[in-house]
């Protein structure tokens, strides 16, 4: 989705970086923002390795921007969306640009969100539970198997409905496999909601010349084709895909993906119970990071990059 509505030339959409809700407990009821609040802002802001490496943004060209234009920051939101701003101005994007940040995290916390940017709306791509974790499968960063991976689909897209339901005019749910099989209509829907016009007309360039920051999938930037619809019909077992079943299938239902309810029989379901256990467990502790303290979080976060290598690929190409 990044890909597709970077191709605007008027939508800058930043690479994925936690910096708005990291910040925001620290900064939030900042009203007065001298240049030695800024300095410690820009200083936070760059302990987030993606900032550097994938905003490819300079941390004293930032600096200068921000104390240049002190005088309109008169709270956390207007400074973040000055960092947005200068992304797309780096970008090549200047002038009346709408800017977007894309992050499965915020999934849970719209309400947050919304705190920041009042006046924010939401684009969510929703995905068959079966594809979705034969993909995630296949990452090195992430849960492997089926059943926790079950949890986290669950607890995710339970949380877009409930805010769905709060934000009915906020947000825009769109089925990946729609985007693939019927673009022209799903494009003109973000259209209509994002209140922009020339998707539908750039459907056939979005993935021209387009680089990959992330090396642990090779296919984003890749054209969408139909192959990509079911690619659990090849890559899942019987067992992964009855699990996926029995724990998704209400949930898929609701977002009109057809899923036959199976049920677990007593002796899988107990070989199940620590992977679900374990699921609700990282679903909990996805909430907790964003209550600890900042350099814990980055701490913690660069454990988890460094172990996972997920900036592998910015850090070949920024050398």
């Amino acid at each position: 989705m990044r890909t597709i509505l970077n191709a605007h030339s008027h939508i800058s959409v930043a690479p994925e970086s936690l910096f708005l809700l990291n910040l925001f407990p620290k900064y939030k009821n900042v009203k007065n923002w001298d240049k030695k609040r800024i300095n410690q802002f820009v200083g936070d802001l760059f302990l987030d390795e993606k900032i550097g490496l994938w905003w490819n943004i300079d941390r004293d060209e930032t600096l200068k921007i921000l104390l240049d234009y002190r005088h309109h920051l008169h709270a956390y939101s207007d400074v973040a969306h000055k960092i947005y701003q200068i992304y797309a101005d780096a970008s090549g994007k200047k002038g009346g640009i709408l800017v977007a940040d894309k992050n499965p995290e915020y999934t849970r916390f719209i309400s947050v969100l919304l705190q920041i940017f009042p006046s924010a709306k939401f684009l969510a791509l929703v995905r068959d539970p079966r594809s979705n974790i034969a993909s995630f499968r296949n990452v090195k960063f992430d849960l492997k198997h089926s059943v926790s991976l079950s949890i986290r689909w669950n607890q995710y897209n339970n949380d877009l409905l409930r805010f769905q339901r709060r934000f009915s005019d906020k947000i825009l749910c769109v089925k990946y496999e729609d985007l693939i099989a019927a673009p022209t209509q799903a494009l003109q829907r973000i259209e209509n909601f994002l209140e922009v016009d020339g998707l539908v007309s750039l459907q056939h360039t979005f993935f021209k010349n387009t680089p990959n920051l992330y090396s642990f999938n090779q296919k984003i930037g890749s054209p969408l084709d139909q192959s990509r619809i079911e690619p659990w019909t090849r890559e899942l077992g019987d067992s992964d895909v009855t699990a996926i079943n029995c724990l998704c299938a209400q949930t898929a239902s609701r977002f009109g993906y057809r899923i036959s309810q199976a049920k677990l029989r007593f002796g899988p379901l107990l070989l199940a119970l620590p992977y679900i256990l374990f699921g609700a467990l990282i679903n909990g502790l996805e909430v907790a990071y964003f209550g600890l303290p900042l350099h814990l979080k980055h701490y913690i976060m660069k454990l988890y990059r460094r172990k996972t290598k997920i900036l592998s690929t910015a850090d070949q190409n920024s050398q």
